[in-house]
């Protein structure tokens, strides 16, 4: 089924328009059978999914980085196998990728990402930036701007967004553009386009529960930003990204968190809630604290639920161990709480107090003991 659908498609294109088959959340053997039918370009959304892939599928594929990528993945993404990264859209971006190319003697081919219908939900810079753009790259020895890259938005003429963004090409003399997908690639060809990447015409119809815990991860990805790897593998503080995220900050001042070692970010909290209710997936934010007299930090864990099913992302800096499925929210409290008591089990007196409850972001803040007293008022769970 696969292979005549690619070979339907490549016979109703022109020769000079690659196919590229988006094959995020697919398995190896569709992906397989795609390339048993004489595919070799793929693009994937996900940085550990695209490593995972490349590392099981045969080695003449030609990868493209489609997604959103952060910085703190682009040397996960600097290799032979990726041939172009499609979604390039800031200067602190084009840099990092310019530094780890650098590191590894190999010149790295982009595509800037356009925002070209000016869409708040949607990633890429604006037309009129992209002048600028170019020229700061200029200075990025270790970069190759191939081309542009957009996502259209979603409406009955997509045509007149696709005309700009060839214009824009062939204004700055850049060769490739990469637009289309399975719902208007044909009027991208139609403008000029040089890349489509379709998914669902080639593979099917998408699995949405698996997206929806994908979307999850990705968002934790980009909330997850506060500290770094320092040369001996310890976590500190990077403020280059505390800087990025302005809205952030820690509940108590920096002489109470010294003194009680008890730090608690509600506004991270509340944007990381405020993201899963964006893209329409409900979650629950449990909060733990554990009062043994040692004031050790508390814990927040945020729980999903996606269809009617419970899930609970086990994570902490950078380091995700593992989503937990359960038949109902009771079952899955409770395993957060036994979880967190195994990894005390070694810091805490036998006489301590353990208090897990519902998230609710007090409106101003609060001293130490006032946290404490605030906690004790909620509804316990546990």
């Amino acid at each position: 089924m696969i292979k005549e659908k690619i070979n339907s498609i490549k016979n109703s294109i022109p020769n000079n328009v690659k196919l590229i088959a988006v094959s995020k959340t697919k398995s190896v053997e569709d992906i397989l059978e795609a390339y048993n039918a004489g595919q070799r370009d793929f693009g994937e959304n996900k940085v550990q999914e695209l490593i995972n892939k490349i590392d099981k599928l045969p080695k003449d594929i030609n990868w493209h980085m489609i997604g959103h990528l952060q910085t703190n993945k682009v040397k996960d993404c600097i290799r032979n196998e990726i041939v172009l990264i499609h979604s390039v859209d800031s200067i602190k971006l084009a840099k990092e990728i310019d530094k780890e190319s650098k590191k590894k003697n190999k010149i790295t081919n982009i595509l800037i990402e356009i925002n070209i219908g000016n869409e708040d939900s949607k990633f890429g810079i604006s037309p009129s930036e992209l002048e600028d753009f170019l020229e700061q790259i200029k200075e990025l020895s270790n970069i190759n701007v191939e081309g542009l890259m957009c996502v259209a938005p979603n409406t009955n003429d997509t045509s007149k967004y696709f005309r700009q963004m060839n214009e824009l090409a062939r204004k700055y003399n850049l060769k490739e553009l990469s637009m289309g997908m399975t719902n208007d690639y044909k009027e991208a060809i139609n403008e000029g386009s040089t890349m489509i990447r379709l998914g669902t015409l080639i593979f099917g119809e998408r699995n949405y529960m698996k997206e929806k815990i994908d979307k999850i991860m990705t968002i934790m990805e980009e909330i997850d930003y506060g500290f770094k790897d320092d040369q001996n593998n310890n976590l500190v503080e990077d403020d280059d990204k505390w800087n990025d995220f302005s809205k952030f900050y820690y509940l108590l001042s920096p002489e109470e968190l010294l003194k009680t070692k008890c730090g608690v970010c509600w506004d991270q909290v509340e944007l990381e809630r405020n993201l899963f209710e964006k893209n329409n997936i409900d979650c629950k934010t449990y909060f733990i604290y554990i009062d043994d007299n040692k004031n050790l930090p508390s814990h927040t864990f945020l729980t999903y639920s996606v269809d009617n099913i419970f899930y609970w992302f086990e994570h902490s800096w950078y380091n995700y161990k593992g989503i937990h499925k359960y038949n109902n929210e009771k079952d899955m409290l409770e395993d957060i709480k036994n979880k967190f008591i195994d990894s005390r089990k070694d810091e805490v007196d036998e006489n301590y107090k353990l208090y897990l409850y519902e998230y609710k972001k007090p409106n101003y803040h609060i001293s130490c003991d006032e946290f404490y007293e605030y906690i004790k008022t909620q509804k316990r769970i546990i």
